[in-house]
């Protein structure tokens, strides 16, 4: 279990860096729907990168 969350927490951590990457690249080239788009999809990285955090303290605290 926590080795499948710390997976998923490593995974939401690289998309975060892969969204501000693209951002930092094509921001001005986009519209404003896909700025938009680009931004809700880095809140929800960051967002499921904090939840898998909780889910780890969480396991932690259990286990001690």
């Amino acid at each position: 279990m926590i080795e499948h969350v710390e997976q998923q927490q490593g995974r939401f951590e690289r998309l975060s860096v892969l969204l501000r990457e693209l951002c930092k690249i094509e921001h001005d080239g986009l519209s404003v729907a896909g700025k938009l788009l680009l931004e809700e999809a880095m809140t929800e990285a960051a967002l499921g990168s904090e939840d898998a955090q909780i889910a780890l303290d969480e396991a932690g605290d259990k286990a001690a």
